[in-house]
């Protein structure tokens, strides 16, 4: 039995989407995501450098166009002042493929994060729709969002919500 994030609905396990909102179940949408081998980005990293970032998808794609813009900027200089840096490329190119290895280990572990440990903004979300149909429900959600975030957006958000919800609730 599968329930919907977005409106709480029971579902058959089979269900793609949930029978009463229509939206996507998590479930079907994390099989879609396979999660990426960590000692491949960093064996890919070390073996072709910055390039090696590219089995990250769009975020290593970034990061080669820059370090590439980079290189375009720096290449000139390195060539006139080469004569001075007699053994220095290959320290270079060995400190370079172990950044791109720390940078691709640290991606790897951003990426894999685990999808059913709610974070700030997916609490928000659910506190807003609790608001219609558990007014407690969505104070007691506000109050976690605080509580597990205090020093982030989040949490003054879920302040502000709570003054609403709260001066509403003297309202009814």
């Amino acid at each position: 039995m599968q329930v919907c994030d977005y409106c709480g609905g029971k579902n058959t396990d089979e269900a793609a989407n949930c029978s009463g909102c229509g939206n996507p179940l998590r479930e079907l949408a994390a099989s879609q995501n396979p999660k990426k081998s960590k000692g491949l980005a960093v064996f890919l990293a070390l073996i072709f450098g910055p390039l090696g970032l590219l089995y990250l998808g769009g975020e290593g794609l970034m990061v080669v166009i820059f370090i590439a813009g980079l290189s375009f900027l720096l290449i000139p200089v390195l060539t006139a002042a080469a004569h001075f840096m007699n053994g220095f490329g290959l320290l270079f190119s060995l400190v370079g493929r172990l950044a791109a290895a720390w940078w691709a280990s640290v991606a790897i572990d951003r990426q894999n994060a685990n999808p059913d440990v709610p974070d700030a903004q997916d609490l928000l979300v659910e506190a807003a729709k609790l608001e219609n149909q558990d007014f407690a429900l969505a104070i007691a959600k506000y109050e976690e969002i605080i509580a597990r975030f205090p020093k982030t957006t989040a949490a003054t958000s879920a302040r502000n919500c709570l003054q609403t919800l709260r001066g509403s609730q003297g309202q009814r």
